[in-house]
């Protein structure tokens, strides 16, 4: 059986050594190097659409040219199925799946609210409108599963999958002339460079359409993550140079204005490592401190390597000390701020409001035994507005 896994990137990148794996520059038109990949510039393609269409501009390559694989298979540079012992899944495996199932699919992901109210909470209501209309024109036979996967709360992320050569093609018969017609319905003139990549998030709400008006038999498996996203990485940097130069208001408007552009800077999967986190944390915290002229602080520091390291530290410290796992004496230092605990605190929502409440209360308590009675003060009246969050 011939199966090929094709790898979207949009950079040069270190594939791993497995067979089958085939990298692919999505959005090639606009590289002049390819680095021996295969591009979607070649042959019917809308390699022009990447900025729009993102990986789906390689699987309508594949569509219109490939014309020799059993199975096909969409991963991303930085993200790939997890197989046995948590190892990137082979091209055996894949198709020992599919012996018994019609295709492979990332574990779903359940939203706390229904998949429309969750996509318009992210996103931009105009473009359901506009694809409620394109269903209803291009393919009316699915418009009963498309609204029940809108009403419900569940999808198969980041439209990585993994198929046989007959639902792989007719998933892109589905899929590519509802997005075209949509496209049509739809001005994105005025989105950011975030809200433009709109039918690759539309087409993740379809891919559970078409599964489940085809009836598939699916298999779900785990990602795997093997490195930071790009956008994120790229903003660790920036952020970094502006610390070093003790601009950390600089560095806080680096990271508003990234998370109002590129919120996916910041998700778990592109921060495997948490450090962007942890220095927008840092920062965060610096420029409180400095405008409430806080001088002795943990993150009175222009190493950001260090002050990564200090927020990490922190948030353990503030999350355990919460839980009553360990002593709270550490939070007593002087050069940890009443700012500095508030914002860990404020950060984390595995807290519950009543340990917020106990270990503040504890520390005002502590705080007014040696006297220090503006910092008791500080920590009492943030007990009080913890309790009326209960």
């Amino acid at each position: 059986m011939n199966t090929k896994i094709f790898i979207m990137t949009h950079k040069k990148i270190d594939p791993p050594g497995l067979f089958g794996y085939v990298p692919m520059l999505v959005g090639s038109v606009f590289h002049d190097e390819d680095y021996g990949y295969l591009r979607d510039d070649t042959g019917d393609n809308i390699s022009e659409k990447n900025k729009n269409y993102s990986e789906l501009t390689g699987l309508y390559w594949l569509w219109k040219n490939e014309r020799e694989c059993d199975v096909l298979g969409l991963c991303h540079y930085r993200r790939f199925f997890a197989g046995k012992d948590k190892k990137i899944l082979s091209t055996d495996e894949a198709e020992k799946l599919l012996m018994g199932n019609d295709i492979i699919v990332p574990r779903r992901a359940v939203c706390p609210v229904p998949v429309r109210q969750q996509y318009i909470e992210k996103h931009h209501r105009e473009d359901l409108l506009a694809l409620d209309q394109a269903i209803k024109k291009e393919r009316p036979g699915y418009l009963k599963a498309y609204n029940e996967v809108m009403e419900g709360n569940q999808i198969y992320p980041c439209n990585m999958f993994i198929a046989k050569r007959d639902v792989f093609f007719d998933y892109c018969s589905f899929l590519f002339p509802v997005l075209f017609e949509t496209e049509k319905r739809l001005d994105i003139s005025t989105y950011d460079e975030y809200a433009a990549r709109v039918y690759g998030f539309l087409s993740e709400r379809l891919l559970p359409v078409f599964i489940k008006k085809e009836g598939l038999k699916i298999h779900e498996l785990s990602e795997g993550i093997n490195s930071e996203k790009a956008e994120t990485l790229d903003l660790i940097a920036r952020m970094s140079e502006k610390v070093r130069e003790n601009d950390f208001q600089g560095a806080k408007i680096l990271s508003d204005e990234t998370m109002k552009k590129r919120p996916d800077a910041f998700f778990l999967e592109a921060d495997t490592r948490g450090s962007l986190a942890a220095l927008t944390r840092a920062v965060e915290i610096r420029v409180l401190e400095e405008k409430y002229r806080i001088n002795e602080s943990i993150f009175s520091c222009n190493d950001p390597k260090k002050l990564i390291e200090r927020a990490k530290e922190m948030k353990t410290l503030v999350k355990e000390a919460a839980a009553s796992k360990s002593d709270i004496q550490t939070l007593l230092n002087d050069d940890i701020s009443f700012i500095a605990i508030k914002v860990f605190l404020d950060i984390d929502p595995d807290i519950p409001s009543p340990e917020k409440l106990s270990l503040m209360a504890a520390l005002a308590e502590d705080a007014a035994k040696r006297g220090d009675i503006q910092r008791a003060g500080l920590f009492a009246n943030a007990a009080i507005a913890y309790q009326t969050q209960e």
